[in-house]
């Protein structure tokens, strides 16, 4: 891990979420340090290998998303719901209503 990371305080590998912002660097370590933990991961987690890839750079917003002028995070967010194709959409409500119901209210 010393070779791989460098610095004692980036030791880390995250078990819980790996596509969190800090996490998603575990991502690289897995692949590199247990290529075979990496293969079943990639098999049974959707888009990690993608957000491995992707995850600082401009494809997936990596600190480029600000907030549209006039628009508050609420209002953007559903401005960009009536984008979506309606199975999407409503794909996305129930998503955020479950986040909702669970005390994750991010609006």
């Amino acid at each position: 891990m010393y070779k791989t990371v460098g610095k004692l305080e980036d030791f880390r590998v995250c078990l819980q979420s790996f596509f969190k912002y800090k996490s998603v660097d575990s991502l690289n370590l897995y692949r590199i340090l247990d290529p075979q933990i990496w293969v079943k991961l990639v098999g049974r987690v959707q888009g990690a290998n993608f957000t491995q890839i992707y995850a600082k750079t401009k494809a997936m917003g990596y600190r480029t998303v600000t907030l549209p002028e006039g628009h508050t995070w609420k209002s953007f967010t559903q401005f960009s719901l009536q984008t979506l194709p309606l199975q999407l959409r409503n794909n996305y409500i129930k998503k955020f209503n479950k986040s909702i119901e669970f005390g994750n209210s991010w609006w």
